[in-house]
């Protein structure tokens, strides 16, 4: 964990996960995420967006002025991209979690209403180098785009119909060659 001004934390863990793509005769025409790998996602992301609250909490009311003033737009911005990138993952799990849930059908999940958006803004580049941002902010931004980039492969893979790759399976693949 990391301390910043204002007592708040960062916590600077990466949870491990396992197969996330689960395949079963119910679902062979619609592939789904195993539901156990969903909830750690979830989980991660909600711990995101209670570090962010605490963190942009702790500015907001005392921090903002200690910035410096020629940064303060680029902070606002980059806050907003912050907070897009961790609506949008959410919003994507929940969907997800509802398709676990059985409360709807993964196409409804994937449809355009509920997939990943905001790309441009969410992947865009840093309004300012981020070596000039509070190193708290340039933290739970490279984690949320980390997590908003994982949950758009994810639902690229589950758009063309294939599984996730597992990283040890690439990696077995190459130690037999």
């Amino acid at each position: 964990m990391r301390q910043f001004k204002g007592g708040a934390r960062i916590l600077l863990t990466a949870l491990s996960y396992g197969e996330p793509w689960i395949m079963t005769a119910d679902n062979i025409t619609e592939p789904k995420l195993d539901p156990a790998f969903v909830e750690k996602l979830y989980e991660e992301a909600m711990a995101l967006v209670r570090e962010t609250a605490t963190y942009l909490g702790v500015i907001g009311s005392a921090g903002h002025a200690t910035i410096a003033e020629e940064v303060r737009s680029a902070f606002t911005g980059e806050s907003l991209r912050l907070t897009t990138q961790l609506l949008q993952v959410v919003s994507w799990l929940l969907a997800q979690r509802a398709v676990s849930g059985g409360e709807i059908t993964m196409v409804e999940a994937l449809s355009p209403q509920r997939r990943l958006s905001g790309r441009d803004i969410c992947l865009g580049d840093p309004l300012i180098d981020t070596a000039r941002l509070p190193v708290e902010l340039a933290i739970l931004l490279h984690r949320s785009r980390h997590l908003y980039e994982r949950v758009e492969r994810l639902e690229g893979q589950l758009l063309a119909g294939q599984p996730p790759l597992n990283p040890l399976d690439t990696l077995l693949s190459r130690l037999k060659r």
